[in-house]
């Protein structure tokens, strides 16, 4: 009687061990995706010839990139990374120190979240000419919509 008892116990604390790292690996996977808004919503950084800036958005984080070399606007989102656009080399923001106005809108400043619409600004130099003295070559800005209750984010630009 003692040793069924005794085996008893230890399938017990066996079945309680797996349960317990169940629930540890099952909550791992679950935090992997989501993010704290204070944490995660950022200025523009310009890092690794990359600008980009982030809003956590019900727990999944939206950046916005682009990159400074190929001038490719890129949104990575919970279901994917996404191209949006590439600009020509010679209207690229980056010739007018435009990089640091493409980025995700603030919280406060996103009506449409309840949406699934996303705001950013995108930038481009307004000649492309050769830009010679810079005669001209001002910066345009863009407000931008971004659906991202789609399986590929729907962009208005």
């Amino acid at each position: 009687m003692p040793s069924i008892l005794k085996t008893i116990s230890n399938f017990i604390v066996a079945a309680l061990s797996v349960l317990a790292i169940l629930y540890s690996v099952a909550t791992k996977a679950e935090s992997a995706d989501v993010c704290k808004p204070i944490e995660s919503e950022t200025e523009i950084i310009v890092k690794n010839n990359l600008a980009s800036s982030s809003l956590c958005v019900a727990g999944h984080l939206y950046t916005l990139t682009f990159n400074l070399t190929t001038n490719k606007l890129q949104i990575s989102t919970p279901k994917g990374r996404f191209l949006l656009s590439k600009i020509p080399k010679n209207y690229s923001p980056t010739l007018v120190g435009a990089e640091d106005k493409i980025r995700i809108l603030p919280r406060e400043l996103q009506p449409y979240l309840s949406q699934n619409i996303l705001l950013f600004t995108s930038a481009l130099r307004t000649r492309g000419n050769d830009g010679a003295g810079q005669c001209g070559a001002g910066e345009e800005v863009f407000l931008n919509t971004l659906s991202i209750n789609k399986k590929t984010p729907l962009i208005n630009i």
